[in-house]
């Protein structure tokens, strides 16, 4: 006999607060119309039933069943019950990380990978040629997609250009530390990307934090970040919004 499940979020309550709540001018109703409808949704529309409704509080379980109901008839009308699936390798370069998102059970305090520290931890981070590496040994298993998502280890910088720049600033703010720091250098994401790029695999990775992190200490635009590592290899970067959106 298994315990009973605690449907609450593995948040504190009462310890976070947030600036600013979603409010639109669109009802839950109407959002949820539409959707059975089969039209196009706009930004207001997902808000209202990703919030089963802004006027109140919380999620309320009954509308989440209906949101979730009408999103299984959608997919049933559209695709029918025919299941696909990608045969991907995951492969993450890093758990190195300093950033307190509050979701992930997946980073270890970068400190801890400085070559100053002496005490054991956990994680670990990879070279370029150990990712390159795993990639072509999964490969030969029958995957045609890597996926990599990692920490923001401050040794991180988007190419040897960026690295230029981050070694040349006196800002404090750009959470930057030389690669000669720390036990494992994990180069550059350009080097990383280019490493799992093997044989024609479809390189999936970069996350619009991590873009962030390729690109702190300049005024590079996010489509001068992507556009690098393309060059390199990656085949999938976010799309851009829509003029409606």
């Amino acid at each position: 006999m298994t315990d009973a499940v605690d449907p609450r979020a593995n948040v504190p309550r009462g310890e976070f607060g947030f600036e600013h709540v979603p409010e639109t001018d669109q009802s839950f109703e109407n959002a949820l119309d539409r959707a059975r409808a089969g039209e196009r949704l706009t930004v207001a529309d997902g808000v209202e039933l990703l919030t089963t409704g802004t006027r109140s509080a919380g999620i309320d379980r009954e509308r989440k069943e209906l949101v979730l109901e009408a999103a299984d008839r959608r997919r049933e009308a559209v695709v029918g019950d025919e299941v696909t699936f990608v045969a991907n390798l995951n492969n993450n370069v890093t758990t190195a990380c300093n950033t307190g998102c509050l979701f992930c059970n997946f980073k270890d305090r970068s400190e801890q990978f400085r070559s100053a520290n002496d005490a054991d931890y956990g994680g670990f981070t990879k070279r370029p040629q150990e990712s390159r590496e795993v990639v072509r040994k999964a490969i030969e298993r029958g995957i045609y997609e890597v996926t990599s998502v990692s920490g923001l280890h401050p040794a991180f910088a988007l190419d040897e250009a960026h690295r230029e720049l981050l070694e040349s600033s006196d800002r404090g703010d750009l959470n930057y530390r030389p690669p000669a720091e720390y036990d494992v250098d994990p180069g550059t994401y350009c080097e990383q990307i280019e490493a799992m790029s093997v044989d024609g695999v479809h390189v999936h990775s970069m996350t619009p934090e991590e873009a962030y992190h390729g690109r702190r200490g300049t005024d590079w635009s996010y489509e001068e970040v992507y556009g690098r590592l393309k060059e390199a290899g990656l085949d999938w970067r976010p799309p851009r919004p829509s003029a409606s959106t």
